[in-house]
């Protein structure tokens, strides 16, 4: 065998054996699946009070469209990405954060029409 191949299947069976040393059931990537919705929530939670300033308040002093146009190419091509690779996390994280962004721009857009 391969010293390569052997040392590579040994680390396999040692991180296999360090997830059920934690108990039955543990399983980390499992947890972070779950993690990253609540960690998704937070983030376009933060993105809420700039929204209302524009929206309701209707006050645009200190907001870069330049910033929230970047942001909002970011989380589009994140969202592609995503579908692309079927992965949900994605698809969630930036299906909400290209929701709220395009508001942003969207109010930013309206500022300048009479």
């Amino acid at each position: 065998m391969h010293i390569a191949y052997h040392h590579a299947l040994k680390r396999s069976k040692q991180a296999k054996q360090k997830r059920l040393a934690f108990g039955r059931g543990f399983d980390l990537k499992n947890i972070m699946d779950k993690l990253v919705y609540v960690t998704a929530l937070f983030g376009v939670c933060a993105n809420i009070p700039q929204l209302t300033k524009i929206w309701i308040d209707k006050t645009f002093e200190g907001v870069s469209i330049i910033t929230w146009v970047g942001f909002l190419l970011g989380s589009f091509f994140w969202l592609c990405y995503g579908i692309i690779h079927r992965e949900k996390p994605i698809i969630v994280t930036n299906g909400l954060y290209v929701a709220v962004q395009f508001f942003i721009v969207l109010g930013l857009l309206l500022q300048h029409v009479p």
